[in-house]
């Protein structure tokens, strides 16, 4: 199949060929702090024509928390239907899966997230450790470090990488 791309300047065309529309959160939509002209109405043409909008995003953060930053930005509820996550899939397969089956229910965990954002953790069966060395699995939601910071980072999951401790990056 040889596939081109084509220039559109509406989202009708698609709108008649295609029901279930798959879209991007950043850089599609927004740019993390401003939402892009016309994304919104886009949505809810797509919508109106009886379409379901599904956004997706490979953010750490939970479903919920996106569907806010959705909203904080514009995107109200009438611009999707669902919104699903890369933490969100995460925190799922490790309450119902991965907790249980692969690790015991009380695991060790360490835990790493930008500014101690706690919803990729919250209401998961595992012990949080501050001590990498007791760990049995490491959940990392993100970091912003600077270069000390990266340096210690680094030392630290060299402990965990000796020991052979899974780490789970949402």
């Amino acid at each position: 199949m040889n596939a081109s791309a084509i220039a559109l300047d509406s989202i009708d065309k698609l709108i008649e060929q295609y029901r279930y529309f798959l879209v991007d959160q950043f850089g599609v939509l927004h740019n993390g702090f401003t939402p892009y002209q016309d994304a919104a109405n886009a949505l809810r043409s797509v919508r109106a024509a009886g379409g379901r909008v599904i956004i997706i995003s490979n953010s750490g953060k939970r479903a919920a928390a996106n569907v806010d930053r959705m909203h904080q930005l514009g995107f109200g509820d009438d611009c999707f239907d669902q919104l699903v996550s890369s933490g969100e899939v995460a925190w799922q397969l490790l309450n119902n899966e991965i907790i249980g089956q692969r690790f015991n229910t009380g695991v060790n965990c360490y835990f790493l997230s930008n500014n101690n954002d706690r919803g990729a953790v919250e209401g998961l069966a595992v012990t949080e450790v501050t001590d990498i060395s007791r760990a049995e699995l490491i959940l990392l939601t993100g970091q912003h470090l600077d270069d000390a910071g990266l340096q210690s980072l680094y030392e630290k999951l060299q402990v965990a990488l000796k020991c052979n401790v899974p780490c789970i990056c949402t």
